[in-house]
C-alpha cells in the first residue's frame, strides 16, 4: 500500500481537459505547494488514467488474499480436526445446533470478504479495458469499488489485529501433533548424510524405515535400535538425539527458518519496519533542499547548548540525502542524519527537536525512520553517541565502547571542543 500511495502522489492539476491549460502557472511549484511530490508530464495520461485506482485495489486485493489464507489456517486450528488453536468467546459464537462447539465467525467474514475486495478489482479493469484516452463518463464507475475495497480491506485489517490476540495455542496438543507424521524424517536422512551416505541412498534408506516405523505403529523415535541397524549398520544410538522434534526445530536457524531463535530475529525486524512505517505515516519524511534552513537552524540551535557538534549550510546541502525531517502541521521541528563511513558503519547524529516539539514521540519517530533506512541500504551495525543514552536504550541500542568506533574518533572527536573532556555515552544497533 505505501508503494502504491508513492505512485499515486502526482498532481493532475494544469491538466485541462486532455491537452493542458494556457494559464501561465508553474505546475511543479503547484504541485509542491498542494502537499505531492510531483506534478504530472503528460496532461493527457492524467486525465484518463486510473492507475493509481488499480495499484490501490491491487494492493487491497492482495492483502486480502493473504487475510483470507491466514483465516483459513486458523479455521483449521480451530477445528476438532486439528484442535491445535483454541478462540476466546469475543471472535466466536455458538453453535446453533451442537452445544460444544464454537464457530469461527469473525475469521468466516474475514474470507467471505475476500471475493468483495476482488470483484472490485476486477469490475474497474473490465471498465477501463475498452476506453479511449482522455475523460470518459465510465470513469465514474471508478470511485464506489475503490472507497468500498479500502474500506473493507481495512476493517478487515483492524478485524484481524483485534483477533489474533484471541486465539491460544494448546502447547501440549501442538507438540503431540507435530510429532505425528514421521516429520522427523528429513532429519533422519540428514543424519545418515552426516555419516557418509549420499543424499540419495539416505532418502531411500529413511523412506524404508519409515514404512517399518508405520507397520510396527511406531513414531521413527521409537523403533529399536536393532530395527534401525537391520536396514543401515552405521546408525547408531546418537540417531535418537537427532529424531527428536526440538532437535529439528532448533536446526533451522537459517534467514527465514523455523527455529525460535530465527523467528526472535524475524520479529526483530518486523517490530524494525513497523515502527519505521508508523513514523513515515505520521510525522517524519526524507529532507529535500528545501528543509536545509530549517536544519541549519535546528543543528545550531542545540549546537548552542552543547549538545551537537556545528555544521555549516554546505555541509548540510551536501548531506540532505541522509536527513530526515520531522513536521507538525506541515513545519519542520526536528531532525536526524544518518552517516555511513567507509567501512559500512552507520552513525545516526544530528538528532534534535526545537522545544516545543519535545514530549510527543518525534525523537523515537526519527531514529526508528533512519534504522530502517538503514537496512534497506545493507547496513548491519549502527551507532549513535550521547548524553542521553537512556532514551536510545528505550529504542533496543545497547552500550558499546567508543574504543571501538575508529571511525568516529577520526571522523569527529579532533573538531570537537570536548576532546579531552568527553561525557558521551556510545550505543550500538545491530540490524
Amino acid at each position: 500500500m505505501r508503494e502504491a500511495l508513492k505512485r499515486l502522489d502526482v498532481s493532475p492539476l494544469g491538466s485541462g481537459a486532455l491537452a493542458g491549460t494556457t494559464a501561465s502557472i508553474d505546475r511543479q511549484a503547484l504541485a509542491h505547494e498542494l502537499g505531492f511530490r510531483a506534478a504530472s508530464e503528460n496532461s493527457l495520461d492524467a486525465v484518463s488514467d486510473r492507475d493509481f485506482a488499480l495499484d490501490l485495489l491491487n494492493a487491497a486485493a492482495n492483502g486480502m488474499l493473504h487475510l483470507s489464507r491466514l483465516a483459513e489456517d486458523v479455521i483449521f486450528y480451530c477445528s476438532g480436526e486439528s484442535g491445535c488453536f483454541s478462540m476466546s468467546d469475543k471472535i466466536s459464537s455458538g453453535s446453533s445446533l451442537m452445544p460444544q462447539k464454537k464457530n469461527p465467525d469473525l475469521f468466516e467474514l474475514l474470507r467471505g470478504k475476500t471475493g468483495r475486495v476482488l470483484g472490485h478489482q476486477h469490475a474497474l479493469q473490465i471498465t477501463l479495458k475498452g476506453l479511449p484516452l482522455a475523460y470518459n463518463k465510465d470513469m465514474q464507475e471508478d470511485k464506489v469499488g475503490l472507497l468500498d475495497a479500502l474500506h473493507t480491506y481495512q476493517q478487515c485489517l483492524a478485524m484481524t489485529a483485534f483477533a489474533i490476540p484471541e486465539l491460544t495455542v494448546n502447547l501440549a496438543h501442538a507438540e503431540k501433533q507435530a510429532a505425528m507424521g514421521y516429520s522427523n524424517a528429513t532429519e533422519l536422512a540428514d543424519y545418515l548424510v552426516s555419516k557418509g551416505i549420499p543424499f540419495r541412498d539416505a532418502h531411500h534408506i529413511t523412506g524404508e524405515l519409515v514404512v517399518k516405523a508405520q507397520q510396527a505403529g511406531l513414531p521413527l523415535e521409537q523403533l529399536a535400535l536393532a530395527d534401525f541397524q537391520a536396514v543401515n549398520a552405521l546408525i547408531d544410538d546418537d540417531v535418537y538425539a537427532v529424531l527428536e522434534l526440538r532437535y529439528g526445530l532448533n536446526k533451522r536457524t537459517a534467514l527465514g527458518g523455523t527455529a525460535p531463535a530465527a523467528v526472535k530475529i524475524a520479529l526483530k525486524h518486523a517490530q524494525d519496519w513497523l515502527h519505521a512505517a508508523e513514523a513515515a505515516s505520521k510525522h517524519v519524511r526524507q529532507a529535500r533542499l528545501s528543509d536545509v534552513d530549517k536544519i541549519c537552524e535546528l543543528i545550531a540551535y542545540w549546537a548552542e547548548q552543547g549538545e551537537n557538534l556545528p555544521r555549516n549550510k554546505a555541509d548540510i546541502m551536501q548531506a540532505i540525502h541522509g536527513f530526515a525531517v520531522a513536521e507538525i502541521d506541515d513545519q519542520v521541528v526536528g531532525c536526524a542524519a544518518l552517516y555511513v563511513y567507509s567501512t559500512g558503519l552507520a552513525e545516526i547524529r544530528s538528532l534534535g527537536l526545537f522545544p516545543q516539539a519535545q514530549g510527543k514521540g518525534l525523537g523515537a519517530e526519527l531514529v526508528s525512520w533512519l534504522l530502517w533506512k538503514a537496512r534497506e541500504l545493507g547496513i548491519t551495525r549502527t551507532i549513535v553517541l550521547t548524553r542521553v543514552p537512556e532514551f536510545f536504550g528505550r529504542l533496543n541500542f545497547r552500550l558499546t565502547v567508543k574504543e571501538k568506533l575508529p571511525e568516529k574518533v577520526m571522523k569527529d572527536c579532533e573538531i570537537c571542543p570536548k576532546k579531552h573532556n568527553c561525557d558521551e555515552i556510545a550505543l550500538e544497533y545491530f540490524l
